[in-house]
């Protein structure tokens, strides 16, 4: 799919969409989650050096332990339809082009070395929303899950390595995104993905830079494999907070 220059990568308003999320998230999951007893607070980071460590927002469990959470919206592929699935995936971000220099991603980057859980998102929202520009008053639902930082971390290089060493991760990823680069140019193409091995999923993902400036290079699972790490699993609308796991 090719995007025009008003649809491409806005950093302006992809912070602006995930502003919309947070708050969205903060009026009708924590606040809920507190009020059933499941937490017993929460403190939103508003300092930017808390986020930028990968701390949106901090849980007090019941047990008194604190958990830093990092908020992951899929927020350009919302639906617009009650009636229609969530996608299926959810996309790691491995590494990146920054002003001409290859920067690594969120998935293994130790600046965001205070998450501790992630919680991925998928959005419903307002026929006729900008998916580019998403506001709070254009969020209608969002299907979470909660994730331990580790897990995510672990199932990915166990696969791609057959080992948890992140140096050897970075090794194949590097070569990966080289050869996947190779084939973006000799093929003309705008995005090109690869299976990590004989299964379709997870995959290498790898975004031309004429659709995305910062050419990233993602790491896609699939729903039932988030769903076998995933540690709860929630629909948050406006009137309701539905678990949907059952552990």
């Amino acid at each position: 799919m090719n995007f025009n220059k008003k649809n491409r990568f806005n950093f302006t308003d992809d912070l602006l969409g995930e502003q919309a999320v947070n708050k969205f998230l903060v009026d009708f999951f924590y606040e809920k989650l507190k009020e059933k007893g499941d937490i017993i607070d929460f403190e939103v980071s508003r300092e930017l050096n808390k986020q930028h460590a990968g701390s949106d927002v901090i849980l007090t469990l019941k047990s008194g332990k604190s958990l830093v959470v990092d908020e992951k919206a899929a927020i350009h592929y919302a639906k617009t339809n009650l009636k229609e699935k969530a996608m299926p995936t959810f996309a790691f971000e491995v590494s990146y082009m920054h002003n001409g220099q290859l920067k690594e991603g969120w998935l293994t980057n130790s600046k965001y070395s205070s998450t501790q859980r992630y919680l991925l998102c998928w959005l419903w929202v307002q026929d006729g929303t900008n998916k580019w520009r998403i506001k709070y008053d254009d969020i209608v639902q969002i299907e979470a899950m909660f994730f331990e930082k580790a897990d995510i971390q672990n199932y990915i290089m166990e696969i791609v390595t057959a080992d948890t060493d992140i140096v050897k991760f970075h090794a194949v990823a590097s070569d990966k995104r080289v050869s996947l680069e190779e084939k973006i140019l000799q093929k003309a193409l705008d995005k090109i993905d690869e299976p990590v091995g004989e299964e379709t999923y997870p995959k290498w993902y790898l975004t031309g830079r004429n659709i995305l400036s910062e050419q990233p290079l993602n790491i896609i699972l699939y729903r039932n494999q988030l769903e076998d790490l995933a540690k709860s699993h929630w629909l948050v609308t406006r009137k309701s907070l539905l678990r949907l796991d059952k552990k």
